[in-house]
């Protein structure tokens, strides 16, 4: 059995055992309490940020994500909740 190595990677805390949370996720939990949105939303408002020749597949597989993914129009314009 190889020996348990998580106590060397930084992502990891002190005792090995509890990952500690990267700052990208941190501020993208920010961000989605302040607009009371679904952590995609911000994700899909990024991408959509990176100009007009790049275009995002979001998953639409429910009716509630095609919601979702529309609803990152009212985060851009900043209307929401």
């Amino acid at each position: 059995m190889a020996p348990d190595r998580r106590a060397d990677e930084p992502r990891f805390g002190d005792n090995g055992e509890r990952p500690i949370q990267p700052r990208p996720l941190t501020a993208l939990a920010e961000i989605t309490q302040a607009h009371r949105a679904k952590p995609t939303q911000p994700a899909l408002d990024w991408v959509l940020s990176r100009g007009e020749n790049v275009i995002p597949i979001p998953g639409m597989k429910r009716r509630t994500h095609l919601d979702e993914n529309g609803a990152v129009a009212d985060i851009r314009s900043g209307r929401a909740s």
